[in-house]
């Protein structure tokens, strides 16, 4: 780098209709203890006051541009865009949503010192639509020892990318606690895609586990707000699920001989989404309750009514029903010790 000890880092900053969120999101860029940031937002078409909101700002390190809507299934494309124009050589992702802790850019930079390293990241932490703290992150700290040292630092290269492949792997991060060094990046292609699948941080990470280190710290980098609005909770789970399948199923095929694993591995892959898809069927029906979509509810847990296990079968049974009743199952997991911060991940006891 041509200033090691202070490289220039782009944030890019895609936003759509966030006009309850943005402010926090560059407020948070603003009080970055590292000071040597631009900040790119890309405004896909924005109908509320997002844009009236960005362009009050004028610290020249901000720049702003808008588009035509594009929606979420070309967003690589909104990514790209801005990193065309970007001049860091760190490239870090922050969405209109998020926001990220004060020493966020300070504690990982200076991972690039080291020429090998390509990726450095922390701990996501889940915040509700008010940007209060929730106890969830993204890894769990209990996956943490489950990924060992090999995969969260990718060394050997390859060690990440046979965990993110499976089911359960794309848990690793999240896009808000990740920087990305410029120049790796751009040699992979800039940021990918996957047809029919809403984001662009899976495939784009998985690609960069084949072409360096990562480095990661066990401290929060990041927070990712939950609300029902956005696009993990609006887009059809089990459709963005198959098409994530199809996709990691083709690129072990594609990177077999590479990364060293046999014939018969690959479709454990395919396998372990099975797996995975079968057990979310609860969580996303105790979700389509809260949003009152009350149809799609009864059909996540049918799946429940076939289920292997008496447990899993009382489960579809009782979400079936509350499906009928127009109601949540939030007070009954509570009673009987099982609820997690589940209305409060959503915002919807904050009122």
């Amino acid at each position: 780098m041509n200033e090691i000890n202070h490289p220039l880092v782009t944030v890019i900053t895609p936003t759509y209709n966030h006009e309850q969120y943005i402010r926090p999101c560059i407020e948070s860029v603003l009080a970055q203890s590292y000071p040597e940031w631009e900040q790119i937002i890309i405004d896909d078409g924005s109908t509320d006051q997002t844009p009236d909101i960005i362009r009050s700002y004028k610290d020249p390190r901000i720049r702003y541009f808008r588009q035509e809507n594009l929606g979420i299934f070309r967003l690589p494309e909104t990514y790209n865009r801005a990193l065309a124009v970007s001049r860091g050589e760190v490239i870090a992702i922050l969405e209109g949503d998020d926001f990220w802790p004060v020493d966020k850019l300070e504690t990982l930079v200076p991972a690039f010192a080291d020429q090998h390293i390509i990726l450095a990241y922390g701990v996501t932490r889940f915040a509700s639509p008010t940007g209060r703290e929730l106890k969830g992150t993204i890894p769990p700290y209990w996956y943490q020892k489950q990924f060992t040292r090999a995969g969260l630092f990718n060394e050997p290269i390859g060690s990440a990318t046979r965990l993110m492949l499976r089911a359960d792997g794309n848990t690793f991060t999240v896009p808000c606690s990740v920087l990305i060094r410029s120049s790796a990046l751009k040699a992979i292609g800039g940021f990918h895609g996957i047809p029919c699948f809403p984001t662009t941080d899976y495939p784009t990470f998985l690609e960069l586990t084949l072409r360096g280190r990562f480095f990661f710290v066990p401290r929060v980098m990041g927070y990712w707000r939950q609300h029902l609005q956005s696009t993990t909770w609006t887009r059809d789970y089990w459709a963005n699920e198959r098409a994530r399948r199809r996709w990691a199923v083709a690129f072990l095929a594609r990177h077999k001989d590479e990364l060293g694993l046999r014939d018969d591995e690959v479709p454990a892959v395919a396998e372990s989404f099975d797996d995975g898809i079968a057990q979310q069927w609860f969580f996303r029906g105790r979700q389509l309750l809260l949003r009152g979509r009350w149809a799609e509810a009864r059909r996540t847990f049918t799946e429940g009514l076939v289920a292997k296990t008496f447990k899993e079968r009382l489960a579809g049974g009782l979400g079936y029903c509350a499906a009928w009743l127009h109601q949540d199952l939030e007070g009954i997991l509570r009673i009987i010790g099982k609820g997690e911060e589940f209305r409060e991940r959503f915002g919807l006891d904050e009122h």
